[in-house]
């Protein structure tokens, strides 16, 4: 099972941990990897001021497998061979 959460970093509450939501868990990588897209894709539309990233993982994982945030149009990838961070 995959993992789809999202991560605001609050403007008005700055020092406050970021905000944590789950936004599903799915069977297929890439059905939590559309899903986060499609989150990712409708903030950068939208605009915010907060900081908003999203990661996409193995349930229980602690290395996300796909990463991006609304400051940026780049997404990334982990190489679970070397470990790094490869953008896509």
């Amino acid at each position: 099972m995959y993992e789809v959460v999202e991560f605001t970093e609050v403007r008005a509450l700055p020092g406050n941990p970021p905000v944590q939501r789950l936004l599903g868990n799915f069977a297929m990588a890439q059905d939590a990897l559309e899903r986060g897209r499609a989150a990712w894709r409708a903030t950068l539309e939208e605009g915010t001021d907060d900081y908003v990233w999203w990661v996409v993982k193995r349930q229980g994982a602690e290395l996300a497998e796909w990463i991006a945030d609304s400051r940026s149009a780049k997404e990334y990838a982990v190489d679970v061979r070397t470990g790094q961070l490869i953008q896509l």
